[in-house]
């Protein structure tokens, strides 16, 4: 096996030992090509690729890290040992912090272990050259897949909206003779099927902002935005009987456009599940034992958390809310917006007993 190898070294006493060292290397044979400038290596790595780099970070021309940066660019998909003198040991740790894929002192090069750390390396950086692609690829598609969600979701809304509104029109449209039975079943079914789409559509545009934005961390009174969602459902149902308790003055670094969609989605679950109960109950607070972890908590109809281990993708939904109006994306965003917080969510429910769904959170100063 040959492996051709870039000698960067402005010392002409240790580039032949390095090169004596290598070529007594019976495994492998190595193809050596000398450089003592920078400049005339980028010229070399110009007019052919290597399978990897033996650097002296300090040459004529160039000195410390400036040399590993304007090599690295020059060739971003070869491995580069930086070999150094003792007393630059430091430097050349940083270089491996900034890229680099290893290091080795040159009063302590032997055959076999330049062999070894020259092969390591290569491995190491056509894993990273692999893991990079795939990350982009990944990314790409994931951004594609985001442009695609939001344009169908906001293409659709308005085709929706005018069927929501036409059909709508027609139920309430006074006539003689009135419609059939068969014909008002029909502009019903119309009109409700028009009002869970666009439901569905807004969830979609609300779960692709969620990937898309841009988090701004502030400290946000977490208490207040339950209390507000809380006070604005009540409004809308006033013939609900609902006890709210609410810890006073929960507060937490997060975003607060984003984290309203999380109370949102959790209290609106809690008010829809606890619809059947005679007093129902929700409840928000901070579990005191572990710092950054809060809790939101209802007496509604639960469910069997062994047919819940999907909960959180979208559109999936237990077996017990199919008589409940919901869409199965709402869960989905939560867990997007606290993965984004880089928290964790779980639950902990029984059927008829209600449910508590907790979330953890980090410390976070930006995205």
């Amino acid at each position: 096996m040959c492996l051709c190898v870039l000698l960067l070294e402005d010392n002409s006493g240790d580039a032949y030992l390095i090169k004596q060292q290598l070529r007594s290397i019976d495994d492998f044979d190595f193809e050596i090509v000398e450089a003592q400038y920078l400049e005339k290596a980028i010229a070399l790595l110009q007019e052919r690729s290597f399978d990897a780099i033996l650097l002296d970070l300090m040459l004529p021309d160039s000195q410390g890290l400036e040399t590993f940066f304007a090599i690295n660019q020059q060739a971003t998909s070869t491995a580069i040992v930086v070999i150094s003198a003792m007393s630059e040991k430091d430097l050349a740790i940083e270089a491996v912090r900034k890229g680099a894929q290893d290091y080795i002192a040159k009063g302590d090069i032997q055959a076999n272990s330049l062999c070894k750390t020259i092969r390591y390396a290569i491995e190491r950086k056509s894993v990273a050259e692999q893991l990079r692609l795939r990350t982009a690829e990944l990314e790409y598609l994931n951004q594609e897949l985001e442009a695609f969600n939001s344009a169908v979701s906001h293409d659709l809304k308005n085709p929706l909206s005018f069927i929501k509104g036409m059909s709508h029109l027609l139920l309430t449209k006074k006539r003689s003779p009135p419609l059939s039975e068969q014909d008002q079943m029909c502009l019903e079914r119309i009109y409700q099927s028009s009002v869970r789409m666009q439901l569905i559509t807004q969830n979609l545009l609300d779960l692709s902002r969620v990937q898309r934005s841009q988090i701004s961390i502030e400290s946000v009174n977490l208490s207040e935005l339950v209390e507000e969602i809380c006070d604005r459902l009540q409004q809308e149902h006033p013939e609900r009987e609902v006890k709210t308790v609410i810890a006073s003055d929960v507060m937490a670094a997060v975003d607060r456009q984003l984290f309203t969609l999380v109370l949102e989605n959790l209290i609106n679950n809690a008010w829809k599940y606890t619809q059947n109960r005679d007093l129902a109950i929700i409840e928000f607070g901070a579990d005191e034992s572990q710092p950054n972890t809060y809790y939101l908590k209802d007496n509604g109809i639960g469910f069997d958390t062994q047919e819940a281990g999907e909960l959180f993708q979208p559109f999936q939904r237990l077996s017990n809310s199919c008589n409940y109006e919901g869409t199965g994306i709402g869960l989905a965003t939560v867990k997007r917006i606290i993965d984004r917080h880089r928290g964790k969510i779980w639950f902990s429910a029984r059927p008829q007993q209600g449910a508590t769904f907790w979330f953890s959170l980090n410390n976070l100063s930006s995205d």
